[in-house]
């Protein structure tokens, strides 16, 4: 899911503004984990730093090259 949406990101937005996009939902995703009172909200957080991964893995490796 995270690399559809990151292809259609770089697309629309460029590679350096998803890079930023992706930076800021990696923070978002570190905050959850960091203040999770329960299991549920670990997932939670889990999902969104896996989401950013994803999305940035495609958008940095394009914007190295």
């Amino acid at each position: 899911l995270g690399a559809i949406v990151g292809g259609w990101t770089c697309d629309k937005f460029g590679r350096r503004t998803a890079i930023l996009y992706t930076d800021a939902l990696f923070l978002v995703g570190a905050i959850v984990l960091a203040t999770a009172p329960s299991y549920g909200t670990v997932l939670a957080g889990r999902v969104v730093v896996g989401f950013a991964a994803a999305v940035s893995a495609l958008a940095d490796v394009s914007y190295l090259t």
